[in-house]
Formats: C-alpha cells, sequence, structure tokens
C-alpha cells in the first residue's frame, strides 16, 4: 500500500519566505537566496507532481545533488520551480486569463530569467560532443517538458521532446571521461535516464492525441530498450510518471497511427486497423486508473475505427463507465492527478450536461492540485467543442481530426 510521502527538508534550506533560508550545508554556501528557496521549492512542491507515487526513491528529486555541479541543470529546476511557484497565486479563472500581455510578477520574471538560461545553456550543449552526452544534459532539457505543461501545455512540447530523443540517443556509457559529474552521481544520474527514457515512451504515445498528425517523429530511443528493462511492479510504481500501463500505450500509439494514414495518401484498410485493435491483450481491473486508461483508449480507438469505416457507434455506455471511474478515483489525490487523458476523451464524448458540469469540477480540482496551465487550457479547449457541437449540432467523432485546430498542438496529460 502506498501513503502519501513528506519529503525532508534539503540539509539547510527550509521552505520560508525569501531571505530566511538557514543555510547549514556547504553545499549550498555558494548558492544565492533564490537558488536555495527554489531548490527547496522543487523538493517538496514539485517532484510530486510527476511522480504517481512520492518516495524516497523519487528520480526527480534525486538529481538535485546532481545539479550542484550543473549549472544548466540547476537552472532549468529553478525555471519549473518559479513557473509552478507563479501559477500558484492564480486562481483558475485567472489562469484562463493570462496572456502574453499580462502584467509579471518579480516570480513570473524569475521564471523567463531561468527558462531563457536553461534555452541557452541547451543549446551550447548540444553543440558540444561531451555536453550532449552527458545525462544532465539529457535531464535537463527533459524537466522542459515538464515546463511545458506548467506554462500552457501547447507550443513547443513536441519540440523538447524530439530534442530528448536525439540527446538519449547520444549518450555512450563506456566512453565518458574518468572523474566527471557522471561517475559522482552516477546512481542518481542512471535512475533519472531510466526514468526519462520511460516518460519519454509515456508522452511520444499519449501527446498525438490532442495534436495534428505526424506531429512526432518515429525515432526509436535508446540506448535502454524499455521492454528489455524489466523491474519489479513496486519499483515500477515509484518511478511511473502517470501509471497507464504500457501494453494501452502501445495500443495509442497505433490508433494514432492509424489516425495519420487516414490523412496521407497511403491507403490503410479495416483489416489493418482491426489487427492493430486486437494485439490489446484483456485487460485486468488492476486497478481504477489502469481501467480509466483503458476506456479511455477503447473510446478513442473505436472513434478511429468509425472513421475508417464510415460509421458512427455510440459509446454512450463506455462514457458513463468512464465518468464513474474518475468519480471513484477523485478521493485519491496520488491517482487522480493522473488521468487528465482520461478526463479530456470523457469531457469531449459527454453530450450530457452534468456529465460536462463534472469534468469541468474535475479539471478545477486538478488545477489546484497541479498548478499546470494546460489544465486550465483543458477547460477553455472543452467548452469550445461543446459550443461548436451544439452549435453546428455535429457528431462527437468528429473531434479526432479538429482537436489540433484549437489553438495549438495540446499536450493534455
Amino acid at each position: 500500500m502506498y501513503h502519501t510521502y513528506n519529503p525532508p527538508h534539503i540539509p539547510g534550506l527550509h521552505l520560508l519566505p525569501m531571505g530566511k533560508t538557514e543555510l547549514d550545508d556547504p553545499l549550498l554556501s555558494n548558492l544565492d537566496e533564490t537558488t536555495r528557496y527554489y531548490l527547496d521549492y522543487y523538493s517538496r512542491c514539485v517532484c510530486k507532481l510527476f511522480i504517481m507515487y512520492d518516495s524516497t526513491v523519487n528520480p526527480l528529486r534525486n538529481v538535485i545533488g546532481a545539479a550542484f555541479d550543473s549549472p544548466l541543470l540547476l537552472s532549468s529546476i529553478i525555471a519549473l520551480s518559479s513557473r509552478h511557484r507563479a501559477n500558484s497565486k492564480l486562481s483558475y479563472s485567472q489562469g484562463r486569463l493570462v496572456t502574453s500581455s499580462t502584467i509579471l510578477t518579480d516570480t513570473d520574471h524569475t521564471a523567463l530569467r531561468f527558462k531563457h538560461k536553461t534555452l541557452r545553456g541547451l543549446s551550447d550543449a548540444v553543440n558540444d560532443p561531451q555536453l550532449r552526452a552527458l545525462d544532465a544534459t539529457v535531464t535537463s532539457a527533459f524537466l522542459l517538458l515538464f515546463l511545458d505543461l506548467l506554462e500552457s501545455g501547447s507550443g513547443t512540447w513536441n519540440i523538447h521532446l524530439e530534442g530528448v530523443k536525439k540527446l538519449i540517443t547520444q549518450i555512450e556509457t563506456h566512453t565518458r571521461p574518468k572523474g566527471t559529474v557522471q561517475q559522482d552521481f552516477g546512481t542518481y544520474l542512471t535512475s533519472i535516464r531510466e526514468f526519462v527514457s520511460r516518460q519519454v515512451y509515456v508522452i511520444e504515445n499519449l501527446g498525438p492525441t490532442y495534436a495534428n498528425p505526424e506531429l512526432l517523429s518515429n525515432t526509436p530511443i535508446g540506448p535502454i530498450p524499455l521492454r528489455a528493462t524489466k523491474q519489479p511492479l513496486q519499483q515500477k510504481l515509484e518511478h511511473s510518471y502517470l501509471g497507464c500501463p504500457e501494453y494501452i500505450l502501445d495500443a495509442l500509439g497505433a490508433f494514432s497511427s492509424s489516425r495519420d494514414f487516414l490523412l496521407s495518401s497511403r491507403p490503410r484498410s479495416e483489416a489493418d486497423l482491426e489487427t492493430r485493435i486486437h494485439r490489446i491483450d484483456d485487460i485486468q481491473e488492476l486497478s481504477k486508473l489502469a481501467e480509466s486508461y483503458k476506456l479511455g483508449a477503447q473510446i478513442y480507438g473505436r472513434r478511429i475505427l468509425d472513421a475508417l469505416i464510415a460509421e458512427e457507434t455510440s459509446q454512450d455506455h463506455l462514457v458513463r463507465r468512464l465518468i464513474s471511474v474518475i468519480h471513484e478515483l477523485e478521493s485519491d489525490a496520488n491517482l487522480f492527478k493522473c488521468i487528465l487523458w482520461p478526463m479530456v476523451i470523457a469531457g469531449l464524448e459527454s453530450r450530457e450536461q452534468v456529465h460536462r458540469k463534472f469534468i469541468s469540477g474535475c479539471l478545477e480540482k486538478f488545477w489546484l492540485e497541479t498548478r499546470c496551465l494546460n489544465v486550465v487550457n483543458t477547460g477553455t479547449i472543452l467548452r469550445r467543442v461543446w459550443q461548436w457541437e451544439e452549435r453546428e449540432d455535429s457528431t462527437p467523432k468528429l473531434w479526432i481530426f479538429r482537436i489540433g485546430q484549437l489553438g495549438g498542438d495540446w499536450l493534455l496529460v
């Protein structure tokens, strides 16, 4: 059984107002108060958001030690922390109003400054053969994906994902020079490398659902083959971002691939898609979390198949069940923050006002848990889809093609 984990302070750090942080650890003696504050903020408030179960082996928290010797990783952590801190001052309704003309706070300026510093540092690192092969460089680039979620959920996430994939393929464990940061923090960075590889796999399968076709490349990631790494269930859960089972991710990847072919010149028969669908084994109810992704995948896959054979299948019973599962997961904060993707599926397919109102309420609760602006934008997207359906009296199946036209290529996870 997993319980809420309360991380200890980084030695010598206390999450107090700026200027009141106490310093005891020699590693922190050369850091300014802004850096000390946001390192502690990252440990306490950010790391737990992007892992299903927080614990002492959270790979996101374990890289803090490596950040002391990597200015790039340190700036990436501060950019992420300060953006979350800025978002935490906003209400759900205020989040919808954030635009380029919004008056910026000091925290906003800090977030932008360190984001710019991170992007500049990454630009330099990818042009240096040694730096681009460091795990700290890959980790810094990967954290930008979480920053994309906090900022909006649209814009550059696909570019950052492709960049991380390319960097991962260039890591050569056996050719690193001795005495580097890689050796000193080898255990932590090996852990984060495996975590990054797995989460890239998650995002590249979930991400295309709400984006335009062929947004991502089919470049495989390495050097750690995902299927060759079999770990105990407990360790997987403690290192899992969203908890979506791998076989469902495989199915979603196949669905999105089939959707892409629908808009290409290459023909694809119904039998081809059926083959992909039937690859999925019968899913046992290992948890309500797995069931929510299963239902979302079934609904999404049916919409793809409907488009291929020019039919429309009623999925009201699946939508009602998905709504019920989401309701059951509301009381578990650890699992609730993992189900934005199936929640959006439920919202896009809901025709009843009571269901739409329920999903809207869940999104507001989700915002309070995570402070990611992509959740706020999700609410805006769903309202536009609902208004569009009511105005045009259209069918739900069309959202698989038009979702990417609603203001961007959305990463709603």
